[in-house]
């Protein structure tokens, strides 16, 4: 494992003004020292002696209790998302940050200054933590490698990039046994995350296996919100496999949970899941009754949540061919998108899409698909989307008497599928 010795040289060499030319010379060359700095090159000690001579500290870890604490207690904020005390903690920690450079929490605050990141939604700064940690993986330890796993699996999902994160997910869980020894809320954390990305891969057998195990966990420890959340989990994938009994009876479940916690988090996916469901039974007056509850948590916040309950109301109202309603409550969906311009790109495409079903398919319609819908859903395996976009080009080929055009997106459509299952037995 490196101890972060080039990044505190390069540190306080910085804090002494000095250039890299003034405190290489008589001891290495400027471009061994820029590798050393860059954690590039395994540093000769007797040369890190000199330099750390020279800058006036110690070449040695020295572990102060009190940032190690004020660490901890940080690294458990984020585990439990309590945003508000991790941000407090993360600026207290930058102001003494020679003593977390001076210590063996070098890795970790690196590592988890990621995760802050990913959970704050600041991208662009974790995209260059990103990178600068990937350079630096080949000295990790097992746990910061760990970590590592974790937090880029919870980066490559900010992005959308679902399957990676997935893999990377699995990863961490491979390797956890190994660092912490017993199972523990770090260990429940990540299968949930498993679960959880499993189910928007609609990887319907690990989602409910892994689902099961948190609620478990979850429920007995009274972690209400979590044993919440997994209880929607599980009613989402058992109305995949048609037992729409248990996936209300899961669904009623989390929304007693989100009452009682007084959370509208969870009372907006409930309603949503629930009008999905009723959406899939095609019982439309529930359906629209549970997506008007949906909207009513989160009307005018401006959010992705937002225009999803918007959604079912468009996709309900056209299933039960009342297209004047879907019109206007597609409007609604066009007058957010206007205000809000980064959605993420799976629900503004199924704006875009509706909007054809509802106006007419023209030619347009067809570079649309081609050319960014089903690039973007088949860009990250999220195969039922992408299933779904190429069966309705297919049935626009067939429409228009294309009829070799339509058969072969309809065999495309049908290998998606086909991989979806494929990717579930693994």
């Amino acid at each position: 494992m490196s101890d972060g010795i080039g990044e505190k040289i390069k540190y306080f060499r910085i804090k002494h003004d000095l250039t890299q030319e003034e405190l290489a010379k008589g001891i290495v060359s400027v471009s061994y020292l820029s590798k050393i700095e860059r954690n590039a090159a395994d540093p000769n000690p007797e040369a890190v002696k000199k330099l750390c001579a020279r800058l006036e500290i110690s070449p040695e870890k020295v572990l102060d209790e009190d940032i190690a604490n004020d660490v901890m207690r940080w690294m458990e904020s984020l585990l439990k998302r309590d945003l508000v005390l991790a941000h407090d903690l993360y600026q207290d920690i930058q102001t003494k940050i020679e003593k977390v450079i001076d210590a063996d929490l070098f890795w970790l605050v690196k590592l988890h200054a990621l995760y802050y990141f990913v959970l704050t939604k600041q991208t662009d700064k974790a995209k260059r933590k990103l990178k600068l940690l990937k350079q630096d993986q080949k000295h990790f330890s097992e746990r910061e490698t760990y970590y590592w796993l974790k937090f880029k699996a919870h980066f490559e999902y900010l992005e959308s990039s679902y399957e990676k994160a997935f893999l990377h997910f699995q990863e961490a869980e491979r390797l956890y046994n190994d660092v912490f020894k017993e199972d523990s809320e770090e260990y429940y954390d990540l299968i949930y995350h498993v679960a959880k990305t499993a189910t928007v891969l609609h990887y319907s057998y690990h989602a409910s296996v892994y689902a099961e195990r948190t609620l478990v966990y979850y429920r007995d420890h009274y972690r209400l919100e979590r044993a919440a959340k997994c209880h929607i989990l599980k009613g989402v994938n058992y109305k995949r496999i048609k037992e729409m009994d248990e996936a209300l009876k899961h669904f009623e479940l989390a929304e007693a949970l989100g009452k009682r916690l007084s959370s509208d988090t969870i009372l907006f996916r409930v309603y949503e899941a629930i009008g999905e469901l009723f959406h899939d039974l095609k019982m439309p007056t529930q359906a629209i009754q549970y997506y008007s509850k949906a909207y009513g948590v989160v009307k005018h916040q401006f959010s992705v949540q937002e225009l999803i309950a918007i959604l079912g109301h468009v996709k309900t109202y056209i299933q039960c061919d009342n297209k004047s309603l879907a019109k206007d409550w597609l409007t609604k969906a066009d007058a957010l998108l206007k205000t809000e311009k980064d959605m993420t790109p799976r629900y503004v495409y199924q704006v875009k899409v509706l909007r054809f079903v509802l106006y007419g398919f023209t030619k347009q319609f067809e570079k649309l698909l081609v050319k960014e819908v089903i690039p973007y859903f088949k860009s990250r395996k999220l195969y039922i989307a992408y299933a779904g976009y190429v069966r309705l080009l297919g049935d626009y080929y067939y429409n228009n008497r294309k009829y070799k055009l339509a058969a072969e997106y309809y065999a495309e459509a049908h290998q998606a599928m086909v991989d979806i299952k494929h990717m579930d037995n693994k």
